[in-house]
């Protein structure tokens, strides 16, 4: 079926459609202003399936073809991630965090750590790549790295664990590309002591979360700005329950949980902030 590029643009009830619909399942807020994403993305979405245009794709989708309806989704989230992005969490993970995490956890051993809307995965191999290169005394510990993603998409390509050259050079250190990664032309694979730290799983914030245990370090960066007022108190919410009184919590350097609820304290560590539970919010 041809696709028709004339009619790419979406009528306003289309357009409202997709908002609410987005908005309900995954609480990423589409509103006016983001016309022209929604458009070119649904538009993006009818060409690849060869559906004839956005408004005929919106039609299935309300009529109840939920298969589509999860790609519709998938298409809306954003996937902006590289390794070690804004590098001042990371510096702030190898210099404080860490060791501050492992004096608390030095009996058990065990440190866990999520990586939340992780993406295609380098937040969650960069977190693994500071411990592999910096903390050899974790050889003997039980890692676990643990990042999920509301996309399926994404997650496949997380766990995949391969890698463009352009993906490769933005942000990741020449030395740590040569020392785990394994070259596949044109590709790159994340080699195997560093895939072992880490496992990805698809995950909705806003359904039920199958985490099952508590999180030593949490990164939820870039993910509080898309969702409305309501979505933020439910996801922090929800990270109280995941986070020890010595876990750290990371946000995106836009985000904060301030005006939102009084569970966390900021934490300085040189120019980066993240959050504890203040005294007495202990989860549940």
């Amino acid at each position: 079926m041809a696709f028709n590029q004339e009619s790419h643009t979406l009528s306003g009830e289309d357009l409202r459609f997709v908002s609410a619909y987005v908005l309900e399942r995954s609480g990423i807020v589409l509103g006016e202003s983001k016309r022209y994403l929604v458009e070119s993305r649904v538009s993006a979405l009818a060409r690849a399936l060869n559906i004839s245009s956005p408004a005929a794709l919106i039609k299935r989708v309300r009529a109840g073809e939920t298969a589509l309806g999860k790609q519709l989704i998938d298409q809306m989230t954003t996937n902006e991630t590289f390794f070690f992005r804004d590098v001042h969490p990371f510096e702030a993970l190898r210099e404080h965090v860490l060791p501050k995490v492992m004096d608390a956890r030095r009996r058990e051993k065990s440190i866990r750590v999520w990586s939340g809307a992780c993406s295609t995965g380098q937040e969650a191999y960069s977190i693994a790549l500071v411990m592999l290169e910096h903390f050899p005394e974790l050889a003997d510990w039980d890692v676990l790295i643990e990042g999920s993603d509301i996309s399926a998409k994404v997650v496949a390509k997380a766990n995949n664990g391969v890698y463009s050259q352009l993906e490769v050079e933005r942000g990741l250190p020449p030395h740590m590309l040569a020392d785990y990664f394994v070259e596949q032309p044109p590709m790159w694979r994340v080699s195997g002591k560093v895939r072992k730290l880490v496992r990805f799983e698809t995950m909705n914030l806003l359904g039920q979360w199958p985490l099952r245990c508590k999180f030593d370090i949490i990164f939820l960066r870039y993910v509080l700005i898309y969702l409305d007022d309501n979505g933020k108190r439910r996801v922090l919410r929800q990270i109280e329950n995941l986070l020890p009184p010595h876990g750290y919590l990371f946000l995106g350097s836009s985000e904060s949980p301030m005006n939102l609820t009084d569970a966390f304290v900021p934490v300085l560590f040189g120019k980066a902030v993240c959050y504890q539970l203040r005294s007495g919010n202990t989860g549940t």
